[in-house]
């Protein structure tokens, strides 16, 4: 018998629900999603500098610039070995230039990582309250998906230590360290993503201050690629799926791998721009592109208006025993 596994990641929509049943629990988690959102209505502008290394294939530098002026208004300019990526966000509009035709998947990681100054209390449920070393830690698990969360403060609640967000359906760890103060908040110094329990990605924030900008600094960059973003977007859904065929070659030598592809959900569901991020061997690949081009999408939603929108499809091709 042959089985393979198709996995579809796309974000999910944060899910409200109700209050914990652990108020004390709660409230630290309350306290340290204020502490750690530096961006949001009536926050002050700022800009931030990040070095950082991504294992691809080999140890790349890079450097990131990131400037932000209101939830709707940043800038993002990122440069590493062989690749350069501007984003410009001007009200629903994400405006995004880069000198190849994908993002490699190790910088998706990145975005997600700093993604950790949008922590929202209500996407998490309060486990328990544990003393770690002199520290109030509460552990946490999300109301949907399958991942735990620990953060640590100082029992004043008006300092967080560190955060540890760890995945359960593949092992795969965030950590973050070294907070610093920046004006009533937190902001950690050091960012690290584990995959399968190898190192992926170190960030180290080298400053963040104040600044005023000028709205030159936001000019959309010639030929970049649009993309409709708004708040309660509601997310691509596959609606036809078909399986690729497992390769014979493959099959008979018993090779297995995974094929991960990058890909745009068109406003009438239709698939295009296929890119591979990940090889897995010829055949794989060359299956799963065949296939994945004839999927077909409820596409993603702004309100009552279907946006295009990328995606990043991964395909496993195991061998049953």
């Amino acid at each position: 018998m042959r089985a393979w596994i198709i996995t579809l990641f796309v974000a999910l929509l944060p899910t409200y629900g109700l209050a914990a049943d652990n108020p004390a629990g709660q409230q630290l988690l309350d306290d340290a999603a204020k502490l750690i959102r530096i961006q949001g209505p009536g926050k002050a502008p700022f800009q931030m500098e990040v070095d950082f290394q991504a294992q691809i294939n080999v140890p790349l530098q890079g450097h990131i610039t990131l400037k932000w002026a209101s939830p709707d208004l940043g800038y993002w300019n990122l440069a590493m070995e062989g690749y350069r990526e501007i984003q410009v966000r001007k009200g629903e509009t994400l405006y995004t230039k880069r000198n190849a035709p994908f993002t490699p998947l190790a910088l998706t990681h990145l975005q997600n990582l700093l993604e950790v100054f949008h922590v929202d209390s209500h996407d998490w449920e309060v486990q328990k309250i544990k003393p770690e070393g002199g520290l109030s830690c509460v552990q946490l698990k999300p109301r949907r998906g399958h991942a735990h969360e620990k953060i640590c403060l100082e029992p004043d609640s008006k300092h967080v230590v560190s955060v540890e967000s760890k995945r359960d359906d593949d092992g795969d760890k965030q950590v973050f360290g070294d907070y610093q103060p920046f004006h009533d908040h937190s902001f950690p110094r050091e960012l690290k993503y584990f995959e399968n329990g190898s190192l992926l990605l170190r960030l180290k924030i080298i400053s963040l201050q104040d600044k005023s900008f000028e709205d030159l600094v936001f000019t959309p960059p010639q030929n970049s690629i649009v993309r409709r973003k708004c708040e309660n977007m509601t997310h691509a859904v596959a609606v036809k799926q078909p399986d690729p065929e497992y390769p014979p070659a493959a099959a008979q030598n018993r090779l297995m791998g995974t094929t991960t592809v990058a890909l745009t959900v068109q406003v009438d569901g239709s698939v295009n721009d296929i890119q591979i991020l990940q090889s897995a061997e010829h055949e794989m690949d060359r299956q799963t592109v065949e296939t994945v081009k004839k999927w077909k999408f409820k596409p993603a939603m702004c309100g009552t208006d279907p946006v295009a929108t990328d995606i990043t499809v991964e395909v496993n091709f195991r061998l049953s025993r």
